[in-house]
């Protein structure tokens, strides 16, 4: 195994050359724009391929180390949440919701993203000036702002009986 897979099985990142840095980056890009175009989270939503890849993602497993999972799986909740948190005329969000209930459980699916918000790559970046950081104060604050939507989404719809 080469040094960069090494250290992403033990859990330990390399930076913007490592494995997952592209899928990461993906997904960050990913998850800002759909967050903030419509028409986009309208087509991601309602693909019958881009939702089932975001699903695998969630489901990573101990495919790649502890960094690798809780980003990827992290990353790919919240672009599933966004989609839920979207409005009913752009994406249908009780299909979602039940895909993530019956797929993944709603408890398992909230804890993947706060185990991203609580990362260590995303609550304390490296400070050294030239150091590689995955994520900045305001992905922090995105994240947290997604995150906070989703769970009240989660919580209206199961009240409404949306689920």
């Amino acid at each position: 195994a080469s040094p960069e897979e090494d250290a992403l099985e033990t859990g330990t990142p390399q930076g913007p050359g490592s494995a997952a840095a592209a899928l990461v980056a993906a997904l960050k890009v990913l998850a800002y724009w759909l967050a903030h175009c419509p028409a986009a989270l309208s087509k991601f939503a309602g693909s019958a391929v881009m939702v089932p890849r975001a699903m695998e993602l969630i489901l990573l497993g101990e495919v790649r180390g502890a960094f690798y999972r809780v980003q990827v799986e992290g990353l790919a909740s919240l672009v599933m949440g966004i989609c839920i948190n979207a409005e009913k005329d752009i994406a249908d969000v009780p299909m979602l919701m039940e895909l993530v209930a019956n797929r993944i459980g709603i408890e398992e699916f909230q804890n993947k993203i706060e185990r991203l918000f609580r990362s260590e790559a995303l609550q304390r970046p490296p400070r050294a000036r030239g150091a590689f950081r995955w994520h900045n104060g305001k992905f922090r604050h995105f994240v947290r702002e997604q995150q906070q939507a989703v769970q009240r989404r989660l919580i209206q719809l199961y009240v409404s009986g949306g689920v």
